[in-house]
């Protein structure tokens, strides 16, 4: 929780904005948004969207998460793959197939 506080409280700080008008945005009061960046009440998960939204941050970096990693040879594999020929694709999943025996 103490990592989710501090995103907030330095997203709001950064962007300029009160907490009163990230509430206004939340449709909120002042006091009940205060209870999420001070850690006395527990976000709710359609709050969380809309503050990632609203500060154009992914909700893993509100919750102090690392992103994701994506794939790098994924996209590759499937383009070389896709270029070959039926029976190369098939030699290829029966080769796949021995390394996982």
């Amino acid at each position: 929780m103490g990592l989710l506080m501090n995103n907030l409280k330095s997203l709001r700080a950064a962007n300029n904005k009160t907490q009163k008008q990230v509430a206004n945005i939340l449709g909120i009061t002042q006091a009940a948004y205060a209870m999420y960046e001070n850690g006395a009440r527990s976000l709710p998960i359609d709050v969380l969207k809309t503050l990632a939204d609203y500060f154009g941050v992914s909700v893993d970096y509100l919750l102090g998460r690392p992103e994701a990693p994506q794939p790098i040879e994924q996209p590759r594999f499937i383009m070389l793959y896709n270029s070959l020929s039926a029976t190369q694709q098939e030699k290829v999943i029966a080769y796949m197939e021995g390394l996982l025996a």
